[in-house]
């Protein structure tokens, strides 16, 4: 059916009245006739990945809801990253123990935010920029871990493995450098550094999991 017979039938039962309405009609419809079928090859190789947009909602949820949270790391709401964050913190200060006592305190906090972000950076060196991506929002966990342990030098609230015999790394910290007082600021400024990875982290993950095509589709569309 063409477009003009299509205008005269349509014309024929409602009149001028209409008539902006028949002409939209008609475009759509001719449009629709016209339009070249999609290809077997992009029907093959869709423009997302879905497995890796589900993860990366998926993983999105989780953190935001992570950092939203109670930030205070207690047995009921530790989970099994946190276990892992752990072993690499006080791993941290076995490997810092021969650079004297600052950095050797300071390493467990230090080892626990350079590990993850190595991996990461080896991610994003090779190109493979979703698994960095993924990886960002580990980093970003170890972050708020951090500011946590940071905002209870004063206080001293939270369990500490070894009991209360033991150093609070950030109490002796910022006690040396002088900054104690200064802890909510530093800690809040710490938080907010988490918070923005676990932003980047977010975008960086649905970014790409789009293919390349669309992403580029997607770039020329905000160029134009």
């Amino acid at each position: 059916m063409s477009r003009h017979y299509l205008l005269t039938a349509l014309d024929d039962g409602f009149g001028d009245k209409f008539r902006p309405t028949m002409n939209l009609i008609a475009i759509c419809y001719t449009f629709t006739i016209t339009m070249p079928p999609l290809s077997t090859d992009r029907a093959r190789h869709p423009q997302v990945n879905y497995w890796k947009l589900a993860v990366a909602i998926a993983l999105t949820w989780y953190y935001a809801a992570y950092a939203t949270g109670d930030p205070t790391h207690t047995y009921a709401n530790w989970n099994f990253l946190d276990n892992v964050d752990l072993v690499i913190h006080e791993g941290g200060h076995i490997v810092f123990i021969f650079f004297g006592e600052f950095i050797h305190i300071l390493g467990g906090s230090l080892m626990q935010v350079a590990l993850p972000a190595v991996f990461a950076a080896y991610f994003f060196i090779r190109r493979n920029y979703f698994s960095g991506a993924v990886i960002l929002f580990w980093v970003a966990q170890n972050i708020l871990y951090v500011a946590t342990y940071m905002g209870d030098s004063i206080v001293e609230q939270l369990p500490l493995l070894g009991g209360d015999s033991v150093i609070h790394d950030w109490n002796y910290l910022f006690t040396y450098m002088g900054v104690l007082r200064y802890t909510d600021i530093i800690s809040s400024v710490t938080r907010d550094v988490g918070l923005c990875t676990i932003i980047c982290a977010s975008v960086l993950s649905i970014w790409f999991s789009f293919e390349a095509p669309l992403r580029a589709k997607i770039i020329g569309y905000f160029k134009s």
